[in-house]
């Protein structure tokens, strides 16, 4: 199976789980910083990745400041100064 015919299931959990492995600290490696491997993950849509799916995650990122902070792209809010 290739593309559209892989279940979206599968498709959602390849990019989770890849995301999950590469942020994860491994016996014979360290952890990927979160921006690098949603970098990696971004180049690889439409190869590795389902374009759809890895659309989807950073569309997520974007509108949740939860996820933002916990993948390191949060953009520090501007300091607000009276006048």
């Amino acid at each position: 199976m290739t593309g559209e015919e892989i279940p979206l299931a599968g498709r959602i959990l390849s990019v989770a789980d890849a995301l999950d492995a590469m942020t994860s600290d491994r016996p014979y490696r360290k952890a990927m910083p979160p921006e690098a491997a949603l970098r990696e993950i971004q180049e690889m849509a439409g190869t590795q990745f389902c374009p759809r799916v890895v659309a989807a995650l950073m569309s997520a990122l974007e509108r949740n400041p939860e996820l933002r902070t916990r993948f390191g792209t949060a953009r520090p809010e501007p300091e607000l100064t009276p006048h």
